[in-house]
């Protein structure tokens, strides 16, 4: 955030669903980037998709998730995503596509990330486009098909 502040100083993150308010979370960043920083501990399924449509961008650099929904949720609003590529992740996200790929742990990477998204309307609108794309793939009627599949090869009929 510091990095970004400088060089964006009305920028403001928001942590959504984290379970805990400001005063756990805020203390984790530097005191001079905290009033830039918003804290939602819990929003409603049904209220998420206005929670989305109010940010530009979706950041989601977490370090191992199985297939995470919320980045699907974010894509299916036509949201530019940054996140890890680890675990779940890059079964969704193809870089420079539908998203943007950054090494786990990589803070200057999130600074690359955030930077080059920023200052590209045009990028954050193309992702956004793929990014919605791709969310409508991943539908339960599909899956649920492609899950069909794995069984009914895992276990033949007798």
């Amino acid at each position: 955030m510091p990095a970004l502040l400088q060089k964006f100083p009305g920028l403001r993150l928001t942590i959504v669903g984290c379970l805990q308010g400001p005063e756990a979370i805020l203390p984790t960043f530097p005191a001079q980037v905290r009033e830039h920083i918003d804290i939602v501990p819990h929003v409603p399924s049904e209220e998420m998709p206005e929670a989305y449509a109010q940010h530009d961008i979706f950041l989601f650099p977490s370090f191992f998730e199985g297939f995470p929904l919320v980045l699907l949720e974010a894509m299916a609003g036509g949201m530019p995503v940054i996140t890890a590529e680890t675990s779940g992740m890059v079964d969704a996200i193809r870089d420079g596509w539908n998203g943007l790929l950054i090494p786990p742990g990589d803070s200057a990477a999130i600074v690359r990330a955030v930077v080059a998204l920023t200052e590209s309307v045009e990028m954050r609108r193309s992702l956004g486009r793929a990014a919605r794309e791709t969310a409508a793939w991943f539908n339960w009627d599909r899956i649920a098909g492609i899950l069909d599949g794995v069984f009914r090869v895992l276990v033949p009929d007798k």
